[in-house]
């Protein structure tokens, strides 16, 4: 079974927003302060849903671009989902020391500096504020991104032709 291409760019575009909406209902309502590797997966989100956004009104002409970018999207919110789960589940004195807020990072760190916490995380990044089903937000993180991926590989097998 193939997916319209507009019904695929749409469910990964549906998956994504909804994930930043929930970041933001956790962010501001329930008061949860997102870590730095929080705020880059947001960040791979915001790219799978700029990437969908582009392929619903370019149409079939973008369709290996979306392609590749939702994989190089989806594998990097992979593969910081990954750190901040293994990060949770560090014992307590394994743990890193826990980091300035980004806006501080940004204000008086180099750039490198700042970029490296981005992806390698802080103490801030292995307390697991929420949980549902036995999965963090990271956990649930990583099975979107893992979703966007399946979706991805998917749409371009089945177009192959067999012959």
């Amino acid at each position: 079974m193939i997916l319209h291409p507009r019904m695929y760019h749409a469910l990964i575009l549906a998956l994504c927003v909804g994930a930043i909406l929930v970041a933001y209902y956790f962010e501001y309502v329930l008061l949860y302060i997102p870590c730095v590797l929080c705020i880059s997966q947001r960040l791979c989100f915001y790219g799978i849903i700029v990437t969908c956004i582009v392929a619903l009104i370019i149409g079939q002409r973008f369709s290996r671009v979306a392609h590749g970018l939702y994989t190089v999207f989806a594998l990097a919110g992979l593969g910081l989902a990954a750190r901040q789960l293994w990060l949770q589940s560090l014992p307590a004195d394994q743990v890193p020391a826990c980091g300035p807020s980004l806006d501080h990072m940004f204000n008086t760190l180099p750039m490198s500096d700042t970029l490296l916490a981005m992806v390698k995380g802080t103490g801030n990044c292995a307390e697991v504020q929420w949980q549902f089903l036995h999965l963090s937000i990271a956990g649930w993180s990583a099975v979107l991104f893992s979703v966007v991926l399946v979706l991805t590989l998917w749409q371009i097998i089945t177009k192959i032709p067999l012959h």
